[in-house]
């Protein structure tokens, strides 16, 4: 919470990566989630945002747990469509098929030939890539990292460099 109480302090309109309209009474309770299982004497709480970040908020962990619903059940759309590839092909609609890499859902189209990953190869920040489905096995994760969770929370996807067009790629939720 002490994100949190900095962000009251100084009135911040986004916390964490998530918009804040109030910070009245216990308005903490709607923008985090609630840590289960045994704790200390007080409540604690935590960020989507931070979940799988590789720093535990949670006395039992469940904040780094990749299945927990709290983290990744409503943050991420089931479904997104890309846009404005080079490779026609990549533009498609893509889904959530029960898979994670590096702590991310992975998603896959209806052929199951091309998907949506993430992956930290560069070793500077990651990126979402979007490509044929064989390459998502030599994805590497070179450092813990917290940014860009789901592949329309990107700024643009990476479909190796011939295939982005920076300007206008882009992923949206279908579902």
């Amino acid at each position: 919470m002490d994100v949190y109480e900095i962000c009251k302090l100084y009135n911040c309109g986004i916390c964490a990566g998530q918009n804040v309209t109030s910070y009245q009474g216990q308005a903490y309770k709607n923008l985090m989630q609630k840590c289960s299982g045994p704790s200390s004497s007080r409540e604690q709480y935590f960020w989507k945002s931070k979940c799988s970040d590789g720093i535990p908020d949670c006395p039992n962990g469940e904040d780094e747990n990749r299945n927990n619903p709290k983290c990744f059940g409503n943050t991420c759309c089931s479904q997104v469509r890309v846009y404005g590839l080079k490779k026609e092909a990549l533009n498609q609609k893509y889904s959530q098929n029960g898979t994670f890499l590096h702590n991310r859902a992975v998603y896959v189209d209806a052929g199951n030939k091309y998907g949506i990953w993430f992956d930290t190869r560069n070793r500077i920040k990651g990126n979402w890539i979007v490509g044929g489905l064989k390459r998502a096995k030599n994805s590497r994760q070179n450092y813990p990292t917290n940014e860009k969770m789901c592949p329309n929370h990107s700024h643009y996807p990476r479909g190796g460099n011939r295939n982005v067009n920076r300007f206008s790629s882009h992923v949206k939720c279908v579902s």
